[in-house]
């Protein structure tokens, strides 16, 4: 009786295993734009974030005559 329930539950965790695999591939395009999307909004997080660190800092009078002084 053991072995009989370990072999039916070994044969649920393949099953399912298999499941996920085959959803996987069904839906490999939404997979691929999803990935595509996260690396695109990745990329420009830290596009920003370099642009921001780059800033220098100007005082009130530099800022009021755009850089002029």
């Amino acid at each position: 009786e053991a072995g009989r329930r370990a072999v039916v539950t070994a044969s649920g965790q393949v099953a399912a295993g298999a499941k996920t695999a085959w959803t996987v591939i069904a839906n490999r395009r939404l997979v691929a734009a999803g990935a595509a999307a996260g690396l695109t909004a990745l990329t420009a997080a830290s596009y920003a974030v370099g642009r921001r660190a780059e800033r220098h800092t100007h005082g009130p009078l530099t800022r009021m005559t755009g850089g002029r002084i």
